[in-house]
């Protein structure tokens, strides 16, 4: 068992600070696969708007390692059922390796208050005058005072993954972890589904069931 935790953080020009931390645990089968993992079935259950961010995030991590990640409903399209064993056809049919089956859980992005910013402005003129008796100044203006509330955005992503060999039908592998963002620039769908894939195709690569190309 090896946890991985990535951390990126931004303060500058973030008052609360802009974050985005990642942890996952992950479990290799003893057995490693029957050959090297070329070709990658996808299966994402998650919002729609979700699904396709992570699809995408996977195709891009799995690419550094030679593998091609496909959507698995693509090759099996969800107008019908398929018995396990037309599936297991199809699939193999398509050159697939294995298929990589990720639940995604996601709170939304948060809105927390997190201060008020205070700030006061003055404008106006300054007219002096000189007699006998002295310099006289006289000031004529006004003054402007606002306050402007602060929320910091904050979202939360679990997930749940496994790595399924077709031929055999013996998991590889299994993991899961969590994405936490914070800040306006943190919280999209792309920056969650980037972290989500990087860290299972790397802890993929530290289990030896991916391995860079040379």
């Amino acid at each position: 068992m090896k946890l991985i935790s990535l951390f990126f953080c931004a303060a500058v020009a973030f008052p609360a600070g802009a974050c985005v931390s990642t942890n996952i645990e992950g479990y290799a089968d003893r057995e490693a696969p029957s050959k090297p993992l070329e070709h990658i079935a996808v299966l994402v259950a998650a919002a729609p708007t979700t699904v396709a961010a992570v699809q995408g995030a996977i195709v891009s991590a799995a690419r550094p390692y030679g593998v091609v990640a496909d959507d698995a409903l693509t090759i099996l399209p969800p107008t019908r059922e398929y018995t396990p064993q037309e599936a297991k056809q199809d699939l193999l049919a398509a050159d697939a390796d294995a298929v990589l089956v990720v639940a995604i859980g996601d709170s939304g992005i948060q809105r927390e208050y997190a201060g008020t910013i205070l700030s006061a402005n003055y404008a106006g003129t300054t007219v002096g005058s000189f007699n006998g008796g002295g310099l006289t100044l006289n000031s004529y203006g006004s003054s402007f005072a606002t306050a402007t509330p602060m929320y910091r955005r904050s979202r939360e992503t679990t997930f749940q993954a496994r790595l399924i060999e077709i031929a055999s039908g013996r998991v590889l592998w299994v993991g899961s972890g969590q994405v936490q963002a914070s800040g306006a620039l943190f919280v999209g769908n792309a920056v969650s589904a980037s972290h989500v894939a990087d860290s299972i195709c790397t802890d993929l690569r530290e289990k030896g069931l991916l391995k860079p190309v040379s």
